[in-house]
């Protein structure tokens, strides 16, 4: 009898989903019999047959009578029409019709439909909000009913097949939009109560672990402790995470064979092996979408195939019609207006231009080229404080111009094949809305990070044109590489993040005079050796300011003026005093050239270990991260001791790194505080590994050692010397290379031994020794221009506060202030002050400083 329930309840459940496919006309209801529904089930027709009457008999279901038989769901039947049904009986298909289109008629009239309760739901999911089915997602795609018609009638019966969905591989081009039509699946899973609202949606691109294949599996289905070299701790596998929601495998292609095969085990029975423990199950019921760019005969085993039968094949660009491309196009502008909050008046003549320009990209390149000519056509907007942004042909980026040979050729086809008449200018409006799938990540708003930067631009005074060059250079990197899809650090966060610790102005204008030396000398330079150079240029230009010019080392006095290294130093010292109105020492221009050389990388060659030590959770791994990043390598390390790890378990993990990273010239360590400034000494008796600490660790420093490493020549000694007497010049300007600790202090009568010991108790992250005299400087440079008297009582406050408001900027937890719209009309010209003196704390520490945070600030100097 158990088993006779749950075979009725199997029925009904199905019923229930398959009826809501007769809102779509192209569904016919005449498979709706025993015959069907037991072959669907696996139930035997008989068993079938005498239970839909039975569900029949109880009103669960209407009968409509004829050869064969036809049942459906009443209980859909009565949500969708909001009324009860009087008839549950129907003498053949063509009456059943006629209600059917009553009932239609009155929905579209009703308000939205009730959910229908899944025999199988358990009662959270009965508790959902309402849901409209007749506004399927699937009628958000553009091409839904064309291009798209077959996909979205696929996807459809794989999510609505019981018991719990198909597994489907998504197949189409790279941009074709697979990852969005993916998303679009689990929408409709959640409409037709497949899903429940709150169920887990997970996205695993396989190729971002191709290269690692145990860290691949380990992030699929987990691992217990011990499983590998590393696997300190059990790990949770996304199969796990997935459990009742959609696991999306992108890239599928890139899992490796065992990879597949450990899926059989999840797709066959619904369970599955963490890494490390082949003796205990584990059970998920996860519905699995999978997308690749590659046949999948080639890539994908036979067996996997076979247990994903449902193969959607999504078509590129070229394959679409022009009347879709035309709705795509206007679909992404739209997408523009909303994320830059302007309207955005669209020529006919670059509508009709990206008609009909070839995209190899697909769709996702054709949304990215629409992108970046808003981008563009935006700085003009900045730049010239228009109100309107109007993008026509002339405003095109200089790599569209080649297009313009396009059009008339491709003209006559377009004109046979879509009508040109219907394109005119389009205005798109902020506020129309755009469909957005809910599980669809939030991007960064390049248009707000644009428009918060202009503001500090045009507040350094920087001209128009060099605004427009900083902008240009940041546009075009950005979109490289959003274009080109890479993984890696995006190039302009890259930028970002240098431009923190050096001047734009130099950054700019050193980019400008290499590309003219690499057209000269027909050389490429590569980021690294750019960013390197950019440093040391920082560096020497800063020694200049304070009078403080380097010696040339014994070793290289005699320099040969010959030389491609000294003749590119000379081009750049030129263009240098000729745009910054300076003179550069010649032994200045000898040292860039040495600096050339050192980074110009041998790999065969061993270079001292660059090893950051601090304490939180991603301090050290990060500035090691940044470094490497903008200098094109891997050479820096980071370890980070949390806050409740013993100090011998964080001594035996760095002694285990060290004696990795040891390429036999030494390891040189960056460490904040406490006892990690010991562990050189320790570990170098205990090893012989020769180690030398530098009791500071900062963005610039790190980037800077990890510089001069990577030179085959330099000494540890040297090295640590070098770094610990110029890095402290990296984007400061400061009037002595090492100021006094605390003058101002002294001057104030105050103790300052005491101060400094107070502020060492509070701070983690900062070293009192440089934090200290930088706040004093910006103290002092305050009070001057408020023409404010220095008290004991106003320079306490300003060290205590913008000490711990500088390590909350570091980890990235700033103050509040609520009354900011208050506070600022009433003292705008004492903020403006204090915003500019931080500015110097913002370039050292590589932190912005939150407007929030300055007007505490502002408001101690109100009321001093």
């Amino acid at each position: 009898m158990a088993k006779q329930v749950t075979r009725k309840k199997h029925i009904l459940s199905f019923l229930q989903k398959q009826s809501a496919l007769l809102i779509d006309k192209h569904n016919a209801i005449g498979k709706f019999n025993a015959t069907w529904i037991s072959s669907q089930l696996g139930f035997s027709r008989d068993n079938v047959s005498r239970d839909l009457n039975q569900l029949y008999r109880e009103k669960q279901l209407i009968k409509i009578h004829g050869k064969p038989v036809l049942f459906l769901s009443s209980q859909f039947l009565e949500s969708y029409s909001q009324m009860s049904l009087s008839n549950y009986t129907f003498k053949n298909i063509s009456d059943f019709q006629t209600f059917f289109s009553s009932i239609s008629h009155l929905s579209k009239l009703a308000k939205p439909i009730t959910p229908i309760s899944n025999a199988n739901s358990s009662s959270k999911t009965n508790k959902q909000s309402p849901i409209n089915i007749n506004e399927s997602p699937f009628k958000k795609l553009i091409g839904y009913n064309r291009s798209l018609k077959t996909a979205v009638k696929q996807s459809k019966a794989a999510i609505l097949y019981p018991p719990h969905g198909l597994h489907t591989l998504i197949i189409g081009p790279t941009g074709g939009g697979k990852t969005t039509f993916a998303r679009i699946m689990y929408s409709y899973a959640q409409q037709m109560h497949c899903l429940s609202l709150n169920a887990p949606y997970i996205i695993f691109n396989c190729a971002d672990y191709a290269g690692n294949q145990q860290l691949l599996l380990s992030h699929l289905f987990g691992h217990k402790k011990g499983a590998f070299t590393g696997a300190i701790n059990d790990h949770t596998g996304l199969i796990e995470k997935a459990n009742h929601g959609i696991l999306f495998l992108d890239e599928v292609h890139r899992l490796p064979p065992e990879g597949q095969e450990m899926l059989f085990s999840l797709i066959d029975r619904g369970q599955y092996y963490r890494l490390g423990d082949s003796n205990n199950t584990c059970s998920a019921q996860v519905l699995i979408i999978a997308a690749t760019t590659e046949k999948p005969g080639t890539a994908i085993l036979k067996t996997f195939l076979r247990r994903i039968p449902n193969l959607i094949q999504i078509p590129d660009l070229e394959n679409r019609s022009l009347e879709e491309r035309y709705d795509l196009i206007k679909l992404f502008f739209q997408k523009e207006s909303q994320n830059m909050e302007r309207e955005i008046c669209v020529s006919a003549e670059i509508l009709k231009l990206l008609l009909i320009y070839d995209c190899p990209g697909n769709i996702g390149q054709l949304e990215n080229d629409i992108k970046l000519i808003c981008a563009n056509a935006f700085v003009s907007l900045i730049t010239e404080k228009n109100s309107q942004l109007y993008i026509k042909l002339s405003q095109l980026p200089a790599q569209y111009l080649k297009l313009f040979d396009v059009l008339p050729t491709k003209r006559s086809n377009l004109n046979s094949s879509f009508d040109l008449n219907i394109i005119k200018d389009i205005i798109f409006y902020p506020k129309q809305p755009v469909y957005t799938p809910a599980t669809e990540t939030p991007q960064t708003n390049f248009y707000k990070t644009m428009l918060n930067n202009s503001k500090k631009y045009f507040a350094e005074g920087l001209s128009l044109s060099t605004i427009n060059s900083i902008f240009d250079n940041q546009i075009t990197e950005y979109f490289d590489i959003d274009i080109n899809k890479t993984h890696s650090l995006n190039t302009a966060t890259e930028e970002a993040a240098f431009l923190k610790i050096i001047s734009p102005q130099i950054y700019y204008l050193l980019k400008k005079v290499l590309l003219l030396i690499e057209q000269e000398f027909d050389l490429h330079i590569s980021t690294q050796v750019f960013h390197g150079l950019v440093l040391h240029v920082e560096t020497m230009l800063e020694r200049i300011r304070i009078n403080k010019p380097l010696r040339l080392p014994k070793n290289n006095i005699d320099i040969n003026k010959n030389n491609i290294y000294y003749l590119i130093s000379t081009r750049i010292t030129t263009s240098l005093e000729q745009n910054l109105n300076i003179s550069i020492p010649k032994q200045e221009s000898a040292l860039i050239s040495l600096c050339l050389q050192t980074l110009d990388i041998n790999t065969k060659d061993t270079h001292i270990a660059i090893l950051v030590l601090t304490h939180g959770y991603h301090t050290a791994t990060d500035f090691a991260q940044v470094a490497n990043r903008l200098l094109g390598t891997q050479h820096a390390h980071g370890f980070c001791m949390t806050l409740e790890e013993k100090v011998s378990h964080a001594l035996k993990k760095v002694t285990k790194i060290i004696e990795t990273i040891d390429e036999g010239k030494g390891v040189l360590i960056l460490a904040d505080m406490g006892s990690l400034t010991t562990f050189g000494e320790l570990i170098t008796n205990a090893t012989n590994i020769k180690t030398y600490t530098l009791k500071m660790a900062t963005t610039s420093m790190v980037i800077e050692a990890t510089r001069k490493a990577l030179s085959s020549t330099i000494s540890l000694e040297q090295l640590a010397h070098e770094v610990s007497s110029q890095s402290y010049y990296i984007g400061m300007n400061v009037t002595s290379p090492l100021p006094i600790l605390a003058p101002i202090a002294e001057k104030l009568n105050l103790n300052s031994e005491k101060i400094i010991k107070l502020l060492k108790n509070i701070l983690i992250f900062i070293d009192t020794q440089k934090a200290i005299p930088l706040l004093e400087k910006i103290f002092a440079n305050i009070t001057t221009q408020l023409n404010c008297r220095q008290t004991s009582s106003l320079y306490i406050k300003f060290m205590f506060h913008t000490s711990c408001m500088l390590e909350r900027a570091i980890r990235n937890d700033q103050m509040e202030y609520q009354d900011l719209q208050t506070l600022l009309p009433h003292h705008i010209k004492i903020f403006n002050i204090i915003k500019k003196a931080f500015t110097i704390i913002e370039h050292t520490y590589g932190v912005t400083i939150q407007d929030s945070e300055l007007c505490y600030i502002t408001e101690i100097f109100s009321i001093k």
